[in-house]
């Protein structure tokens, strides 16, 4: 199991922009990038993990500004991504994300392997 402290993405509205018809990465979004690889490393959770994944998210807020609690997924996994923790966000089997109320804005996340019980193929043998 790994669990790391980490800032509040940009909003995955915010991730993207389009340079010469081309849709890059912001600059924010860059940078969440950058600073959440450091954080992994500092805690030694570059594992890059290979197999089934349940992730829980758990959004602190410090604030009561409306935010669409779904905006902060996609950027956070995707640096998770970029930062070694797992291979690929296509492993993530079950996501849940939970808002509560903080004295500071973050999120904890929990990334935990699912136990494999054999692919589809090898049950029917």
């Amino acid at each position: 199991m790994i669990t790391l402290e980490l800032p509040v993405p940009p909003s995955g509205n915010h991730s993207y922009t389009t340079i010469a018809g081309r849709r890059v990465l912001s600059k924010k979004a860059q940078a969440y990038r950058t600073h959440v690889g450091k954080l992994v490393l500092a805690e030694r959770a570059n594992k890059a993990l290979d197999g089934r994944l349940q992730v829980t998210l758990l959004f602190m807020q410090s604030d009561n500004r409306r935010r669409d609690i779904d905006n902060v997924v996609k950027p956070t996994l995707d640096a998770l991504q970029h930062a070694g923790v797992f291979i690929d966000d296509s492993q993530v089997d079950k996501l849940s994300i939970h808002r509560e109320n903080s004295l500071h804005m973050g999120l904890r996340v929990t990334i935990t392997e699912i136990p494999s019980h054999g692919s589809a193929q090898q049950l029917r043998r």
